[in-house]
């Protein structure tokens, strides 16, 4: 079980992180409040998508890439 919950942890880890830099990288770039009024978020529960702290729900994310305009697949991490 705690390998499954370590790799759960990486995911959401992971996901936050391309989040984080895919809203870095946007032209014009986009703050974490910014980015959670687009989203119907506030700016701490973009801070902690962003750190792996905060499970996020599916359409969330969908919401979050299109803010983002991103493709939703390059928001998830490859799985080998």
């Amino acid at each position: 079980m705690d390998c499954v919950l370590k790799n759960v942890k990486a995911f959401y880890k992971e996901v936050g992180k391309r989040i984080c830099s895919a809203r870095k990288s946007r032209s014009p770039r986009l703050t974490q409040q910014a980015l959670g009024e687009r989203v119907s978020l506030t700016r701490t529960s973009i801070t902690n998508l962003e750190k792996g702290r905060q499970q996020i729900l599916v359409h969330t994310l969908v919401d979050i890439a299109k803010a983002l305009k991103v493709d939703v697949s390059l928001l998830l991490p490859l799985q080998s």
